[in-house]
């Protein structure tokens, strides 16, 4: 009976070691340089955003942004590649150079730099560890390029900017963990109000 149950056993671990470990998603926790908080959730194929009463759904499964308004109850949505294509020309695009590793909230990440003019530029330091998992990669990477500064690198997890004057810490992480997000955590209120989009 114990030659079975042990039998049982290695073979079970045997086939998870075959399936490769199981991905947890990821929650991070970010503060602006003016102390307001916002928190992100990258789940296997969706991202959420949430600035306040607000929330921003990146859906890769269906190519589709959903903008929520919890205080109005509203949501409005818009296909991936339009809100893609709009928001990488509004963010443009300046020289990134890496300069050193670092560690921020427990997370290594790579800093980059980037300047504008004399006296003016950013500094970020981005990871490769947060994304989502495959197929919906390759768009994670593409979203993070066009909406993030410096996401071409990673997701950025501190930022410090310079205009003409001292550094100002812009974004900086509180807390990065790993949890298990249910797939309704992704999907906007059904009982909301249905409005049009707008880039505000």
């Amino acid at each position: 009976m114990l030659t079975k149950v042990y039998f049982v056993i290695v073979l079970s671990l045997l086939v998870l070691s075959q399936a490769g470990p199981v991905r947890a998603d990821w929650i991070v926790e970010q503060k602006s340089g003016n102390d307001d908080a916002s928190r992100t959730e990258v789940g296997k194929y969706a991202v959420k955003e949430t600035y306040g009463k607000r929330d921003r759904i990146v859906d890769f499964a269906s190519a589709t942004v959903f903008r929520v308004d919890h205080a109005l109850k509203t949501v409005s949505h818009i296909d991936l590649d339009s809100y893609l294509k709009k928001t990488a020309v509004a963010l443009g695009g300046d020289m990134e150079k890496p300069t050193v590793p670092d560690r921020v909230a427990g997370m290594d990440c790579m800093k980059f730099a980037s300047s504008a003019a004399q006296q003016s530029g950013a500094e970020g330091c981005v990871t490769k560890a947060i994304t989502v998992a495959a197929p919906y990669t390759p768009r994670f990477e593409e979203w993070l390029k066009a909406t993030h500064q410096f996401g071409d690198h990673g997701f950025l997890i501190w930022l410090r900017t310079q205009v003409n004057g001292p550094w100002h810490v812009n974004l900086y992480t509180t807390r990065v963990r790993q949890a298990t997000l249910p797939p309704a955590e992704f999907r906007p209120p059904a009982e909301y109000k249905q409005v049009e989009f707008t880039f505000d």
